[in-house]
């Protein structure tokens, strides 16, 4: 079993209750309504997701995993996945905090290894393609190039800036794949 963690509004568990499953779309996400530029990476995320893995999905749920010694992890547990998220605070700050309600919750999910292919980012380079993009140093044009590439061919390099936080892409949250449910936690504390 591969653990990922994702952070969910808690009408996903309703949907999960009442339907055994929750499946994205991204026509409906929030951050695509509040900012439509937002759907051409989405979408291609989604398109490159469905190739890679032969899914016909309308959405994808967003997950948190680790890199170490160029190997992708799950955290064990919330204790862990709470620490590095501290560590990496200043790569996550600005999303978390429009999460940390009591609207949310941190779902830790268990799917069977090698079921799919999460199409792994490094968080910052997914934070350097949302647009619009900002060539800073230590990227450059042909970063996008680098990441576009990555992402077509379901894979994950080594970055200009890499904070070593992956998110995940996954297909679907069944009932089964949910271990646990948690309060969202502060970055703060």
């Amino acid at each position: 079993m591969f653990r990922f963690w994702t952070v969910q509004h808690k009408s996903v568990l309703d949907v999960v209750a009442m339907n055994g499953f929750y499946q994205a779309d991204v026509s409906k996400s929030p951050f695509v309504l509040e900012n439509p530029p937002r759907e051409e990476l989405y979408r291609f995320l989604l398109d490159a997701f469905n190739k890679a893995n032969d899914f016909c999905l309308n959405g994808l749920i967003f997950g948190f995993a680790y890199r170490e010694d160029s190997q992708i992890h799950g955290f064990q547990d919330i204790y862990e996945f709470a620490a590095f998220l501290r560590q990496k605070k200043n790569v996550i700050n600005i999303l978390w905090k429009r999460f940390c309600s009591d609207d949310y919750v941190i779902l830790c999910l268990d799917y069977p290894e090698d079921s799919f292919n999460p199409l792994f980012i490094d968080m910052n380079d997914f934070q350097f393609l949302m647009p619009p993009i900002t060539i800073l140093p230590p990227y450059t044009y042909d970063s996008i190039a680098r990441i576009v590439t990555d992402i077509r061919h379901a894979r994950i390099s080594p970055g200009e800036l890499p904070s070593y936080l992956i998110q995940a892409h996954l297909p679907v949250i069944h009932r089964e794949n949910i271990t646990e449910v948690y309060r969202m936690f502060s970055l703060d504390a």
